[in-house]
């Protein structure tokens, strides 16, 4: 498994803090994005597909998965320098 650290370079928004993007393999298009709620990381990350740029999991709370899915840019853009993505 690869991973690349986030939690220095994505802002926390309402409580949630993005810890880490995790891929077993590096031709996929998905990876995991860990997370943690009030500093308690949780036990299921948000999928994230990488072609279409957006989560696939969502909150039921529809001002948190707004503010979530807000950082899909800058959460693609650290995972696409990582994985070169740009060439």
């Amino acid at each position: 498994m690869t991973w690349i650290d986030l939690e220095h370079h994505i802002p926390d928004v309402d409580g949630i803090s993005f810890l880490r993007a995790e891929w077993w393999d590096e031709r996929s298009r998905f990876v995991l994005v860990r997370f943690a709620v009030n500093g308690k990381e949780q036990e299921l990350g948000l999928r994230l597909d990488l072609d279409k740029r957006v989560f696939l999991d969502h909150f039921s709370d529809p001002k948190v998965d707004k503010l979530v899915q807000s950082q899909v840019r800058p959460i693609w853009t650290t995972i696409a320098k990582k994985r070169k993505l740009f060439t």
